[in-house]
This record gives C-alpha cells, structure tokens and sequence, in this order.
C-alpha cells in the first residue's frame, strides 16, 4: 500500500520534471500554479471556511446570550432570595411584637378575670366578664348621663322630619325658655330653638325664669290659645326623636294666635346619642 503511494508519487515528480525541463511548459506552469493554488484556496474558503466562521459567529453569539439570561436568572433569584429573607424577618420580628403584646394583655387581662370570676362566680370566665363590661359601661353612662352632649344629626334630621307634618309652621311664633340653675338646661333650649328654627318656625330663646310653682314642677309646659293646644301637642310630639318627656299644656287666652311658649323645668339627662330625657 505505501510502495504504490510511493510510485504514485513518483510518477507525477517525474512528470512534473519534464514540463520543467521545456522553457514553455515551465513558464506556462509558473503561471497557472499560483493560479490554481488560488482556486483551491479560494474553493475551501467559499465551501468550508467561510461558513464556519459564520457559523462559529453566531454560536458565539448565542452563547453570549445565554450566559446574559443566565446571569440575568441568576440575579432575580438572588433578588427573591433576599426579599424571602427580609419578609421573613419582619413576619418574626412581627410575631415576636404579638407574642410580647400577647404577655402584656395576659398581666392587664388576668387580675380582671379573676374579679369578675368573683362577682359572678355562676358565670363562665367569658360571660363574667362581657357582664363585668356591661356593669362598668352602665355606670359610665349614669355617670356621664349628666353631661352635656349635642344631639347626632340621625337625632336631628328625624326631629325635622317629624316637625315638617306640623301645620302652619311658617307662620308660627315659639318662644322657649328654661328654669334658671342648669347651665345644660340652657343648652338644650338653645339646640330646640335651633331645630324649630331650622323646621321653618320662628323660634326664639327668652333666656332663664324663676320658678315660684306650688307642688311638683312639670319637666315641660307648653302654653298656648284654646284653638292652637292641637298644634302645641303635635308638636311636642315632633320633637319627641329629641326631647323625650311627660309635658302639660296650658291653655292661656293672652297670647296671640299662633303663639307657643315652651318652658323646660326638669333636670336633662343626656343619651349616648345626643337626646334628651327630662327628670324631676
């Protein structure tokens, strides 16, 4: 096999020596060689290198792609990996604050069950203690029952409603006044006055009197003709969403026609709500 490589060989250096020998053929071949090793080269650069190193390009290319998203998922998961460490940091930190609030509620909570385990010891600790709360937020509103406290505008806006079935209010003269000594008593004659005024009535406050009534005081009285008492009653009992109250009509043939006089005598208690009930 290598001795007929050999004479393969061979033969085309002693061909190749023989067209050297003849000046023509030698100039010939000194021209056409460079010529075809320039075709050949020329042929492996079209059909093999060429492509390759556009292939070559482009995998560098997609490789330098790939390494981008790589790093690109590299980075947003160490992102999430951070905000996984301080979202659970702040859930302990926030457990710890409940469970320390927790400790603090049980010192306050525990001398308050036991009291209410006392007062009521026929109760489960949870109803003694939703009565124990009741107790207290019972004696808290008698406490403060006293206390001047404007009416809601529920209160007011239902007193309105009430009063606009009153007839003749445009033309209706009220006139209220209260018993000297309670400073309350003053402002609620203020705050009716305001609603009346607010129904359409021409409403006044004529400030304080003194009392010299023989027997029990009514809370309200309210004075007015023979042929306006109807009016009178209806309305005091438009106000009722405000004022709630026993009150005697007075039947007085003085005053003018469509003329109301209320007067307020009794000790106001103030509901959660702005509304008034009236004491002797």
């Amino acid at each position: 096999m290598i001795k007929l490589e050999y004479d393969e060989l061979n033969k085309w250096r002693q061909w190749l020596a023989r067209l050297w020998k003849h000046p023509a053929k030698r100039k010939a071949l000194i021209i056409l060689a460079p010529i075809g090793l320039a075709v050949v080269v020329g042929a492996y650069l079209a059909t093999d290198y060429l492509p390759y190193r556009t292939k070559n390009a482009r995998l560098i290319g997609e490789n330098d792609g790939l390494k981008k998203t790589a790093e690109s998922q590299r980075d947003e998961l160490a992102k999430v990996r951070q905000d996984s460490a301080n979202e659970l940091a702040k859930l302990r930190h926030e457990n710890e604050n409940l469970v320390s609030e927790n400790n603090r509620l049980k010192i306050v909570i525990n001398p308050i069950e036991r009291r209410a385990k006392e007062i009521y010891p026929e109760l489960e600790t949870g109803a003694a203690l939703a009565k124990l709360a009741k107790d207290l937020e019972d004696v808290r509103s008698l406490a403060t029952r006293s206390m001047f406290r404007p009416a809601t505008p529920d209160v007011i806006n239902t007193a309105l409603h009430w009063l606009s079935a009153v007839p003749n209010a445009t033309s209706t003269v009220v006139t209220v006044q209260y018993e000297k000594g309670s400073v309350q008593r003053q402002k609620v004659a203020d705050e009716l006055v305001d609603i009346l005024t607010r129904a359409g009535f021409k409403a006044s406050n004529a400030g304080g009197l003194l009392t010299m009534l023989k027997g029990p005081e009514p809370n309200i009285s309210v004075s007015a003709r023979s042929n306006n008492l109807a009016q009178a009653e209806s309305l005091l009992r438009a106000v009722t969403p405000f004022i709630h109250s026993t009150f005697v009509m007075v039947q007085n043939e003085r005053l003018a026609t469509n003329t109301l006089e209320i007067h307020l005598f009794g000790s106001p208690a103030f509901l959660p709500n702005g509304s008034v009930v009236f004491e002797q």
